[in-house]
């Protein structure tokens, strides 16, 4: 598995997206956020926490905290929280 580090550019609590330019990420890869970055998380996601990518665009993607198929629900934040980075493995 590949470890690589992006760095998100924001967050949209309103549609649960996180915005990341070129992420290269697919259905169900696993991110962590960095516990070693000062940016602030939106409430409701966590450092050293695995989340997967539910559903993606180029630039952008939505989180489960399921790492398989089926039915998982989607991760939602309640505000913006800034900008941090994120260990992305892909699987």
């Amino acid at each position: 598995a590949e470890n690589v580090r992006k760095y998100i550019t924001s967050f949209d609590y309103t549609t649960s997206t996180v915005n990341c330019t070129g992420h290269g990420l697919g259905y169900y890869d696993s991110i962590m956020f960095s516990d070693d970055d000062p940016g602030i998380l939106p409430t409701g996601l966590l450092k050293n926490t695995l989340y997967y990518i539910y559903s993606y665009t180029a630039n952008s993607f939505k989180l489960t905290i399921t790492g398989t198929g089926g039915v998982n629900p989607l991760k939602t934040f309640s505000d913006n929280g800034s900008g941090v980075d994120v260990d992305v493995e892909n699987m």
